[in-house]
């Protein structure tokens, strides 16, 4: 299976300079279902948001080979896609 994305090296910061992703190294393979599990603040959502742009992280993100800052917002929309989880106190609310 080729890997469609690749993580090399990614760290992120919010302003304090704590480390919430500290020099992550990711490989996914096409035709995956990726889950990510952990703790709250652990920094699942995190990742998730540099993959897509919405964070400036060191390191790189590669995607279908080519950098993911290559991409535009529409470009990215057509390779990726996720869908965040709903607790069972939510699902039970409906």
């Amino acid at each position: 299976m080729n890997n469609i994305i690749k993580i090399k090296n990614l760290s992120f910061a919010y302003k304090r300079g704590i480390n919430i992703l500290d020099e992550v190294f990711l490989e996914f393979s096409e035709g995956r279902i990726i889950v990510l599990l952990g703790k709250n603040g652990s920094g699942k959502s995190t990742l998730l948001d540099c993959i897509f742009g919405m964070n400036n992280f060191s390191g790189e993100v590669i995607i279908d080979e080519k950098n993911q800052r290559e991409y535009s917002y529409k470009e990215l929309a057509k390779v990726l896609s996720y869908i965040q989880s709903l607790s069972l106190l939510h699902i039970l609310h409906f």
